[in-house]
């Protein structure tokens, strides 16, 4: 779990951020997520990800401008070297998918972002998919641990080609692999396993 601190030393990370900033797909390609504590203003890079300067309010009441500038305690999620898309905004959570270099076979890792005084964020695994946004949560698929087996991916054991299940699980390139559909509850925070499972990999 990592924190960062906001204040000072978040506001000369941040200019410096701002001054090394990567194309932009537009001037213009500014959205903004919004909630009663605070406004996420999201930048869309030529990349297809994004950036994201996090502006707290000092009321619920107060009309922050969506606007991609630096103003006191702002503070910048992305920048070089970072590739984050947006998910959802909770309140003073924020769900983003965060490309890294660590599990590039598999997917984006599914980051929760804990607005506050403290920005503290959480890596809650590999994500696979998303089925559905609610007010409650998000209905995900996940990658899972559990290894593939002739009950779990029957399909690479009687398919049409007539797949060898050692063969995939071993495979350097692209081994198949287990997911499960999950539910992100927003009211704990946490992941909830589900039951149902797929096996992907190639085909």
């Amino acid at each position: 779990m990592k924190r960062r601190k906001l204040g000072a030393a978040a506001l000369v990370l941040l200019a410096a951020s701002l001054w090394a900033m990567p194309a932009y797909a537009d001037p213009g390609d500014v959205k903004c997520h919004e909630s009663p504590d605070y406004l996420v203003v999201q930048r869309d890079r030529k990349d297809w990800r994004s950036d994201f300067l996090i502006k707290r309010k000092a009321h619920p009441s107060d009309q922050t401008q969506c606007a991609f500038t630096q103003q006191p305690a702002a503070v910048l999620i992305g920048g070089r070297g970072k590739r984050y898309l947006f998910v959802s905004q909770k309140d003073d959570l924020l769900v983003l998918q965060h490309f890294g270099s660590k599990s590039p076979k598999y997917g984006p890792h599914l980051k929760l972002i804990v607005l506050g005084e403290r920005l503290v964020e959480s890596d809650l695994g590999i994500l696979s998919g998303i089925d559905e946004v609610k007010d409650e949560g998000i209905d995900l698929w996940m990658k899972i641990d559990t290894k593939p087996d002739k009950n779990n991916c029957p399909d690479y054991i009687s398919g049409s080609e007539g797949a060898d299940l050692d063969k995939y699980i071993n495979d350097k390139d692209e081994p198949i692999y287990l997911i499960r559909k999950d539910f992100l509850d927003f009211a704990s925070r946490k992941i909830v396993p589900g039951t149902e499972t797929q096996c992907l990999g190639p085909h």
